[in-house]
């Protein structure tokens, strides 16, 4: 009877094993799939351009040159900044983006690093921002250009995200420029973000 009772009490425990672990590692299945496939769908390429314009649009960061390199979602900063707080700012703005999985910053931190601020009216700088379009055929001309107090924000559509990131750079390194929002601009095939 001793027997029986606990090759009874054996068979539960392994029934009930048996069924719980199969839901654990289907649940944890799930889950690292799901991960992995939100991780697949932002490539290396787009994150660096997503990283490029989120420092871009923010006044903390956008007068330095910070280069962006990403390898399998990891994003390394280099350059120089003026300060730790800029730095840190930078890591946490980068962190934000889509698909980041990870910030390695190895930015400098030199006082003089930031770009002089010079004082221009914002009908100057769209001027300098028509010649500039009419000049350089790497950016769209359909983008709708709007400064305001140094502040410029662009809407429209571009074929890629690399042109996105090219008019960007070009307009943010013009004299009275302080900051580049291309939240409004659109790259063709790719859902509007909202």
């Amino acid at each position: 009877m001793r027997k029986l009772l606990l090759a009874l009490i054996a068979c539960a425990v392994l029934f009930n094993f048996a069924c719980v672990r199969p839901e654990q590692s289907n649940r944890e299945g799930q889950t690292s799939a799901n991960t992995n496939t939100a991780q697949a769908t932002v490539s290396d390429e787009e994150i660096t351009a997503q990283a490029k314009l989120a420092l871009l649009a923010d006044s903390r960061t956008s007068g330095f040159a910070t280069e962006i390199d990403t390898r399998g979602g990891v994003v390394t900063l280099t350059g120089t900044v003026d300060s730790e707080e800029t730095k840190a700012a930078a890591a946490a703005i980068v962190r934000n983006v889509q698909g980041v999985r990870d910030v390695n910053n190895q930015l400098q931190v030199a006082p003089e690093a930031k770009q002089p601020e010079v004082s221009v009216s914002d009908d100057k700088i769209k001027e300098e921002i028509e010649k500039l379009v009419d000049s350089d055929d790497k950016i769209a001309p359909s983008l709708s250009i709007l400064p305001q107090g140094g502040v410029v924000r662009l809407s429209g559509e571009v074929d890629t995200s690399d042109q996105k990131v090219y008019a960007v750079q070009a307009i943010r390194k013009l004299p009275g420029v302080k900051s580049v929002d291309a939240s409004g601009v659109v790259v063709k095939g790719e859902p509007a973000k909202r």
